[in-house]
């Protein structure tokens, strides 16, 4: 996993690094233990200066919209018709992008 400190405005010198060193033990029990809340609750800790993950999960989770942050995410792209239904395959793509840019 890596580490993307420069959405926080951490440079080299100016705490970069200590950012680095805090959160990568936590990144390596997300390869080991996987996604699970209490890795979760110790990032938050770990972070909380700079940001909080309100969720996390795979693709696949995502794609279930079983929790309200989920949902909303899926709701926020789908037509207001479709609220509450599923993505349909041909969206995938679509789907994807709008994820890359939604700040959700």
């Amino acid at each position: 996993m890596e580490i993307e400190p420069r959405v926080y405005d951490l440079q080299p010198g100016e705490g970069l690094e200590e950012y680095q060193a805090s959160i990568q033990p936590i990144l390596n029990r997300v390869k080991t233990e996987g996604l699970s809340s209490d890795v979760l609750d110790k990032l938050n800790e770990a972070i909380r200066d700079h940001s909080i993950v309100n969720w996390w999960g795979t693709f696949n989770d995502l794609l279930k919209g079983d929790s309200e942050f989920t949902r909303d995410i899926i709701d926020r792209f789908l037509p207001e018709e479709r609220e509450g239904s599923a993505l349909q395959a041909h969206e995938m793509d679509e789907f994807v992008e709008y994820l890359k840019d939604c700040g959700c």
